[in-house]
């Protein structure tokens, strides 16, 4: 799913990045349903894409991506500790993990 990798070895402030490479399946799996078919008509353009499969995607980010993180870096397992970023169909995908865990 990702490389994960340690960008800083100062432990008072390292920070741990694992880039997903979107691939074929971004709308798929980082928006809450098909893009263009939600509420206020945005994007009707995209309504063929696929989408909904966010939570599926987060759960296998959870399950495979933060052991990986946790286990060989020490990172943070504690959700108080952790952050998610992205933009675009990232960003929609990192709202969604707010929303979920806070």
């Amino acid at each position: 799913m990702c490389e994960v990798g340690l960008l800083s070895s100062d432990h008072r402030s390292s920070l741990l990045a694992a880039p997903i490479s979107p691939g074929k399946t971004r709308s798929l799996d980082y928006t809450p349903y098909k893009p263009g078919t939600g509420p206020g008509g945005f994007r009707t353009d995209a309504a063929e894409w696929p989408g909904g499969g966010v939570d599926s995607y987060l759960d296998r980010v959870v399950a495979e991506v933060m052991p990986v993180a946790v286990q060989r870096y020490g990172a943070a397992s504690h959700p108080d500790l952790v952050a998610f970023g992205g933009s675009s169909f990232g960003g929609i995908c990192t709202l969604v993990a707010a929303m979920r865990w806070v």
